[in-house]
């Protein structure tokens, strides 16, 4: 059996920094949107440099890719929270669910993603990391949509993760909507329930 490496001081350190930069572009990227904000605008007022940024995440879209890989992170905790509940229905089940699926406010990270998707239209790797971090989002929702579908609250005529994917569609078109034409999410947890209803 090997040891662990003991960790030093330097070792905490970078990892508290590492963590307070993910926590503040999750709080700073969403302001401005991805193009419109610097890395400087992220660490000003902190106690945290560019140069920081850099050496924890190599780049400005790599740090980007890192903030959403961590507010996944906080999406997963909060299944972890649902594990195991059982719901009288299926509305209860999305209200119970709506610190992920943030029905009725909107997901702020749909804007981010979609402005990113197109700032890296020409750089296939960050598309492919985009991609994944897509799937893994769905693999969360799905989880969610699987035990629904155990307490008999979802159809059960198309695969679980085809409903998680529609689910995240759906929430995703009434965000842009809203976000672009200023229009109300006021409509989106009947459409998920229309989605869902068996």
């Amino acid at each position: 059996m090997t040891e662990e490496p003991r960790r030093t001081k330097f070792d905490e350190r970078r990892e508290a920094t590492r963590a307070d930069l993910l926590a503040l572009g999750a709080a700073r990227f969403p302001l401005t949107g991805y193009v419109a904000t610097r890395v400087d605008d992220i660490v000003a007022g902190s106690t945290h440099t560019k140069g920081a940024v850099y050496f924890h995440f190599g780049s400005k879209e790599g740090y980007f890719l890192e903030v959403m890989r961590y507010r996944g992170d906080l999406m997963e905790s909060s299944w972890r929270e649902l594990a195991g509940r059982g719901f009288a229905s299926l509305e209860e089940g999305l209200a119970a669910a709506a610190g992920w699926l943030t029905v009725g406010e909107g997901l702020p990270d749909t804007l981010l993603l979609s402005e990113f998707r197109f700032a890296m239209r020409d750089k296939p790797p960050m598309l492919a990391a985009l991609a994944g971090l897509y799937e893994r989002w769905i693999d969360n929702l799905e989880v969610f949509i699987h035990m629904l579908a155990q307490q008999g609250l979802v159809r059960t005529d198309r695969p679980v993760r085809e409903l998680a994917e529609s689910v995240y569609h759906v929430t995703d078109g009434y965000v842009v909507h809203g976000g672009v034409f200023g229009s109300a999410l006021d409509g989106l947890r009947g459409d998920l329930i229309r989605v869902l209803q068996p």
